[in-house]
C-alpha cells in the first residue's frame, strides 16, 4: 500500500520505503501509519535506554545432532526437498553453540550490555 505521511508523501508500493530522500528515520505505526522524519530533526533515547541485543535460535544455534537436542519443526521444513533456496538448512548456521563464549565476547567489545537469546531444545 501506498502511505501518506503528515510531513510528506512516503510509496512502500514496491515492498520497499521510498520518501524522495528526505527521511533519515522512519516509523511504522501499530496502524500501519508510516512516519518519516527529515533528516535534521534528531532523536533523544531515554535516560536509562539500553543497547542490546537478540538472537532467534535456528538461525544462530546450530549443533542440531548434540546433547540430545530433538527434531524442531524448523528441521523438518528446512530439509524439505525444495522448500529452502539452495537446500539451506540450519544445522550448522552461525554454531553458536560452540562458539558462545566468541559471540558474548563481540557483543562486550560492541557496548552492548544486555543479550537476548532463545533456543531450540527440543
Amino acid at each position: 500500500p501506498n502511505w501518506k505521511s503528515s510531513l510528506h508523501d512516503c510509496d512502500r508500493s514496491s515492498g520497499e520505503v521510498w520518501c524522495g530522500g528526505q527521511c533519515s528515520i522512519l516509523d511504522i505505526g501499530n496502524d500501519n501509519s508510516l512516519s518519516c522524519l527529515p533528516e535534521n530533526i534528531s532523536l533523544v533515547l531515554p535516560e536509562h535506554f539500553v543497547w542490546g541485543s537478540a538472537t532467534a535460535s535456528y538461525q544462530i544455534e546450530g549443533a542440531v545432532h548434540e546433547d540430545g537436542r530433538g527434531s524442531t519443526i524448523w528441521d523438518e521444513f528446512s530439509h524439505t526437498p525444495g522448500k529452502i533456496k539452495n537446500g539451506d538448512n540450519g544445522d550448522v548456521a552461525d554454531d553458536h553453540y560452540h562458539k558462545w563464549r566468541q559471540d558474548i565476547e563481540l557483543m562486550a567489545t560492541l557496548g552492548l550490555t544486555h543479550y537476548r537469546c532463545s533456543i531450540a531444545w527440543s
